[in-house]
């Protein structure tokens, strides 16, 4: 999930919404690292979920679901992407960390910056 902030992160760094909804590329990708995001909150355990009811697990996995389910008929709303993309996954990233904090790892673990 971290990794696919990022992604986003670096994907709409200097992108206008105008240009955004231009550029079919930034569409694919964006709506392509949204819908990973989405299937790494579905591997994360009931337990864990539960012990962090402060991240929309359900909506991200629907989220997903949604992107991969209309993908092939043209259906995207984008600016529901750019929302998700610039102000909703941002706003949750510090949940996540916060949430993975907790999770004892190696040593050697670090999450990416973002």
């Amino acid at each position: 999930m971290i990794e696919g902030i990022k992604r986003l992160k670096g994907i709409f760094a200097n992108v206008s919404k105008a240009d955004f909804l231009e550029d079919m590329r930034l569409q694919d990708a964006s709506a392509f690292d949204i819908s990973t995001i989405g299937e790494a909150a579905a591997h994360v355990s009931e337990e864990f979920q539960q012990a962090h009811p402060e991240i929309p697990w359900i909506k991200m996995r629907g989220i997903r679901n949604r992107l991969v389910h209309i993908f092939d008929y043209g259906q995207i709303d984008y600016d529901i992407i750019w929302t998700v993309a610039t102000v909703e996954l941002p706003e949750l990233e510090p949940k996540i960390r916060a949430a993975l904090a907790m999770i004892p790892l190696p040593d050697d673990f670090t999450l990416p910056e973002v």
